[in-house]
């Protein structure tokens, strides 16, 4: 039963953050995933930063799902926002970013 308590709260703590923080739906998504990695914020990363500019490298590829090529251009892109972490860390936030984007482009 804590479990669950913990649960709703989390949620409630994430919906409260999500409405403050001026994000897109992606892009708080982005945040609250790459925010939850601790080796990325303990090398610094502003994932809200991240989250911004992956909303503004989405929107130059709104066909990224249905398309390889733009797919293939946003992971690319996706690079720029989190140039300055080690190269693991940095291929790790990049595929998490993906791994957010294509769980959001399901639904």
């Amino acid at each position: 039963m804590d479990e669950i308590a913990a649960l709703v709260l989390e949620k409630e703590r994430a919906r409260e953050a999500a409405q403050a923080s001026g994000l897109s739906d992606v892009g708080f998504a982005v945040h609250w995933q790459l925010n939850r990695d601790n080796a990325l914020t303990a090398a610094g990363l502003d994932t809200v930063a991240v989250a911004h500019e992956v909303e503004s490298v989405v929107a130059k590829f709104p066909n990224w799902a249905q398309n390889a090529d733009e797919r293939r251009r946003l992971r690319l892109n996706l690079y720029k926002p989190v140039i300055g972490l080690p190269d693991e860390q940095r291929k790790a936030a990049v595929e998490q970013i993906m791994q957010v984007l294509e769980r959001t482009a399901e639904d």
